[in-house]
C-alpha cells in the first residue's frame, strides 16, 4: 500500500500537461490569480490549494491523454459549472448541493466529476463520480483525484 501511496503523490497537474506535450495535443495555459479570483467571486466559493496549485499549472484542456486508459479529461475552470445546474436524472438531482462544481468528466461526458467546494462540509474537496442513480467516492482531495486518473484507479468507477 506504501508503495501506491508514493507512486501517486508523483502525479499533479505537470505529469498531465506533460503527457498531453508528448501526444502532440493542447494543454490549457496556467490559470492567474484573475481567474481563480473571478472563479470563486461569481460562484462564492473557495478553492482548494490543491486545485490551485494544480491549476497553476495547467488550466485543464480541451482533449485527455489518450496514452492514459482512464480517458478522463480536466476542465478548465471557465467550464466549470455547478452539478446542480446541469441536466441530470431526478433521482439523482437531490444528491447534487449547490456546491458540487464539475471539474471533469470521462469520454465525452459520458461521465462527470464533481468536487465539493462547500467549506463547511465534512468533504470539503473530496471528488465523486457522477451516476445514474448516486456519487461515487474518489478521493478525498484534488490530488488524489489527479493520481486516480493517472492511474486509472478503480476509484474512477464507483458510482451507479
Amino acid at each position: 500500500m506504501d508503495d501506491l501511496v508514493g507512486e501517486r503523490a508523483m502525479y499533479d497537474f505537470r505529469s498531465v500537461r506533460g503527457q498531453l506535450v508528448k501526444e502532440g495535443k493542447v494543454a490549457g495555459k496556467p490559470a492567474s490569480m484573475a481567474q481563480f479570483d473571478a472563479f470563486e467571486s461569481a460562484n462564492r466559493v473557495r478553492l482548494p490549494q490543491q486545485v490551485r496549485s494544480n491549476y497553476a499549472i495547467m488550466n485543464g484542456a480541451p482533449e485527455f491523454a489518450d496514452e492514459w486508459p482512464s480517458c478522463v479529461r480536466f476542465w478548465a475552470l471557465d467550464e466549470w459549472r455547478r452539478a446542480s445546474e446541469d441536466d441530470v436524472g431526478t433521482d439523482l438531482a437531490p444528491l447534487l448541493s449547490g456546491d458540487l462544481f464539475i471539474c471533469a468528466d470521462h469520454l465525452m461526458e459520458c461521465v462527470h466529476y464533481v468536487i465539493d467546494l462547500d467549506p463547511s462540509s465534512a468533504h470539503f474537496g473530496h471528488v465523486d463520480a457522477v451516476g445514474a442513480t448516486r456519487l461515487g467516492k474518489v478521493s478525498s482531495n484534488f490530488n488524489e483525484f489527479v493520481a486516480c486518473v493517472a492511474t486509472d484507479s478503480d476509484d474512477l468507477h464507483r458510482y451507479g
